[in-house]
């Protein structure tokens, strides 16, 4: 059986999550419809005792969403698509400190240069006042 696609993960994924939020609207509406049934008089123990319920499963809900978030993310890692965009990176990665070390070799290699030019002129300026010194 081949791997699941990015897009398979991801559309498992969505539809699971779509469930999820499904049944946490219906909670929540449920634990409003109780709040709102009069806002003036004080909640009975059996609806303070429906509404530890509710709030509990919406809790339980809202980690089953997370949970499947986390269980998203590892399966699209083992998806062929990010396994080769990871490959991809790697090798632009390497190519990339492959450049920045020739340039740091040119670097060196243009301060060298630079120096030497700088000894040259060095050079010919104790040359020039031996030769003005001869003249004389």
């Amino acid at each position: 059986m081949p791997n699941p696609t990015f897009d398979d993960v991801l559309a498992d994924a969505k539809a699971q999550i779509r469930g999820l939020q499904d049944s946490e609207r219906k909670l929540s509406d449920e634990i409003e419809s109780i709040r709102a049934r009069d806002p003036q008089a004080p909640l009975s123990d059996q609806d303070k005792a429906q509404l530890t319920n509710l709030r509990d499963a919406r809790d339980a809900v809202l980690d089953a969403i997370e949970k499947v978030a986390l269980v998203t993310l590892e399966n699209l890692d083992n998806t062929d698509e990010v396994k080769s965009l990871a490959e991809n990176i790697r090798a632009v990665r390497q190519n990339l400190q492959g450049t920045l070390n020739k340039v740091k070799a040119i670097g060196n290699l243009a301060q060298t240069v630079s120096d030497l030019l700088d000894r040259a002129g060095q050079l010919e300026i104790k040359v020039k006042g031996i030769a003005d010194k001869l003249k004389t």
